[in-house]
């Protein structure tokens, strides 16, 4: 970190365990919403969730089981009072691997150190309907917990770009294939409560152009895993772009389909309605 004015470095405080490389930029996170940093997130290659103060002190806020990776930048929200950092795990130096359970992280940042998996709630089969018995349940569960994870199901799964969370928590996983026309593998795209992991929308129904797959609950009304996710095409997906409009929102990214690149929309739940967006020259 360097003084924008001058270029004069900033000295950095970084404890000795941190010796794995980090590749993804640092997500640079404005706490209170006064426009100033107050704290940074950033993943290495050794499965390490690294917390960057304001005072520019560097401490492990998580680290993953190992052989997991962090190679993108994570994403972050404010809830309840404390900061929830998002992220996935996946080796893109060997996206063919299949010998790896890769995971999703939701981390509960309190300022506690050295969190483990231990330390969160394991969602992975506790997909729940709003209202039950069983959603509060996980739900208190989760708000005991310093959050949750999801160990994502197909063989070799793997998360190689980064999330995004604004009401929905989004992201894409890249799942090898060594089948003909396969572009290298199928690309998924989740969309989840942030908070719990559930599915937040029928995925199937919303998709741009009909895709197939994922979030349907059929006439019994029951939400299962695959509904987390739907199939959108082949190779490795790009990072998710979210968009707002005054009647919809949508989210784009890059896969291969159809023989070729596509950006590809996928619709999404619209924004609450006490929550106006705001344009860049309104706060110019």
């Amino acid at each position: 970190m360097v003084d924008i004015l001058t270029g004069a470095p900033f000295s950095i405080t970084t404890p000795a365990e941190m010796n794995y490389p980090v590749t993804g930029e640092p997500l640079l996170f404005d706490v209170n919403g006064d426009g100033v940093f107050d704290r940074g997130y950033i993943g290495d290659l050794g499965g390490n969730l690294w917390r960057i103060g304001f005072d520019l002190q560097v401490d492990r806020l998580f680290s993953a089981p190992g052989g997991l990776r962090i190679f993108e930048r994570p994403d972050a929200v404010v809830n309840r009072g404390s900061v929830t950092v998002y992220f996935g795990t996946g080796d893109r130096v060997n996206p063919m691997r299949t010998d790896v359970v890769n995971r999703f992280y939701a981390v509960r940042d309190d300022g506690t150190n050295h969190l483990i998996e231990n330390d969160l709630v394991d969602v992975t089969n506790r997909v729940t309907s709003a209202g039950t018995t069983e959603a509060i349940q996980l739900e208190e569960d989760i708000a005991s917990a310093q959050g949750w994870y999801l160990r994502l199901g197909a063989p070799g799964e793997k998360v190689l770009a980064a999330p995004s969370v604004y009401f929905n928590l989004i992201f894409t996983t890249f799942t090898p294939s060594t089948e003909a026309c396969a572009a290298g593998g199928e690309a998924r795209i989740y969309a989840l409560d942030p908070l719990t992991g559930n599915p937040t929308t029928d995925l199937a129904g919303t998709s741009g152009d009909g895709l197939g797959g994922g979030a349907e609950t059929g006439n019994s009304g029951t939400l299962s895993a695959t509904d987390r996710f739907v199939l959108v095409g082949n190779s490795i997906p790009t990072e998710i772009k979210v968009t707002f409009g005054e009647d919809q929102t949508k989210a784009f990214f890059g896969v291969t389909k159809g023989g070729g690149i596509a950006l590809q929309p996928l619709n999404l739940p619209q924004i609450v309605n006490n929550v106006v967006p705001t344009a860049w020259r309104e706060v110019w």
